[in-house]
């Protein structure tokens, strides 16, 4: 009984050999490139690419020119931002603060504009950001969203620790005192948080109800910002 092959045999010429050998070569050689290359390149965030241009502004300064962030294949991380602007001397100590819009977070404005505090190696997500020197702040500070009806705009506010320290020599008993003594000739009209919208108008300021490092706050002015309130970081005395 004849077997059934379970194979048919091909016949190669030694110039079609050849050029099958070479191909492979090829095809090996390519891999091997392309796997060194991606281990001398680190995985890039899913929100940057080879065209991704980092902004970063100094939030004293909100609508000034940004400084762009070259291409680099190294910046990944917050930290990586933090440590070119060091380099560069853009700064000297910067806190990094992402711009956000989202209602459902700040639900005060139209915008939902509001502030995220970022560091560490986390992988960049937010590309546009507000610079705080933190040699220019006190150590304890949260970042208030101050609207004046034409602009939303981040303001740097020191907080001080309940027990230890008070707003001003003299405390002032509310945040609504505080901001118009240091503010002069502002009029703070609303103050709450957010998302809860509670009004804080009436509150003292010290960490028991304004979490550090945060933006949670939402302040209603009825003048126009100036450049000096921009500027203008609410100091602690002990």
């Amino acid at each position: 009984m004849s077997q059934i092959a379970t194979t048919c045999p091909v016949k190669t010429s030694s110039r079609r050999l050849v050029k099958l050998e070479k191909d492979e070569a090829e095809a090996v050689q390519q891999d091997q490139q392309r796997h060194e290359s991606t281990q001398h390149q680190p995985n890039l965030p899913p929100s940057l690419n080879s065209d991704t241009r980092i902004q970063a502004y100094l939030m004293e300064h909100p609508d000034g020119e940004p400084y762009i962030l070259p291409p680099d294949p190294l910046i990944v991380t917050y930290n990586d931002i933090r440590h070119h602007l060091c380099v560069r001397r853009i700064v000297r100590s910067p806190d990094l603060w992402a711009r956000c819009e989202d209602p459902d977070v700040q639900p005060l404005t139209a915008s939902g504009r509001h502030w995220t505090r970022v560091s560490g190696n986390k992988p960049i997500e937010k590309t546009v950001l507000d610079i705080v020197e933190r040699t220019e702040v006190s150590n304890c500070y949260i970042v208030a969203l101050i609207d004046d009806g034409a602009r939303e705009i981040p303001v740097p506010i020191g907080v001080p620790i309940f027990g230890k320290e008070t707003c001003c020599n003299r405390p002032c008993g509310s945040l609504q005192v505080h901001l118009e003594s240091v503010w002069t000739g502002v009029r703070v009209e609303h103050a709450r948080l957010f998302p809860s919208k509670r009004c804080v108008l009436e509150t003292p300021l010290d960490d028991r109800i304004f979490e550090v490092w945060k933006n949670e706050l939402y302040v209603r002015v009825l003048t126009r910002v100036k450049e000096d309130m921009r500027t203008a970081t609410i100091e602690t005395s002990p």
